[in-house]
């Protein structure tokens, strides 16, 4: 199995991006991964950067939905040309990757409080066990150990079906 990219590049910054629970589940529905995303919140991207996709189905909860290791950043016109067909949603800015990954339903509820950005609110306030959903709608930069712990979940939950705990997963 070939080593997560981000390891071998030293300009690799990894940001965490809000989707809706319809959205996400969609795609995880489809069985299909993405080869190209669009949001205007993408000027900030460049190549070599990762997404951490997660969704909230309550306000209790966070799940890591999927991962993308953006190749090409480019626009809306490039995407319909190259990708005739594919469903695109309909932004500025978009991006590629070479290594389209399936999503999947990960419970990292239990680690949320773990997380680290690079801004001056550099982490996730949880308040009574809810994680108001306004800290989630603007693309968040990781800190490298947060996207470190993101890398080693998503590893773990390869090949396994939905609803994976990461507490499962520790117990193990």
């Amino acid at each position: 199995m070939k080593e997560h990219l981000c390891h071998a590049i030293s300009c690799c910054r990894s940001f965490l991006l809000y989707w809706k629970p319809q959205f996400a589940d969609e795609v995880l529905e489809s069985g299909l991964p993405l080869r190209h995303l669009g949001s205007n919140q993408f000027k900030r991207l460049r190549p070599g950067d990762e997404l951490w996709i997660v969704t909230s189905r309550r306000p209790t909860e966070l799940s890591l939905a999927g991962h993308f290791l953006v190749r090409v950043c480019t626009d809306l016109e490039t995407i319909r040309t190259e990708f005739p067909g594919d469903e695109t949603w309909p932004a500025r800015h978009q991006v590629v990757t070479d290594h389209p990954e399936g999503f999947k339903d990960v419970d990292i509820t239990p680690i949320a409080q773990e997380l680290r950005f690079q801004s001056k609110h550099d982490r996730l306030i949880i308040l009574d066990g809810r994680i108001p959903a306004q800290q989630l709608q603007t693309m968040r930069q990781l800190s490298e150990a947060s996207a470190s712990i993101l890398r080693r979940v998503w590893k773990q939950n390869k090949l396994r079906p939905r609803r994976i705990s990461v507490l499962q997963n520790l117990l193990r």
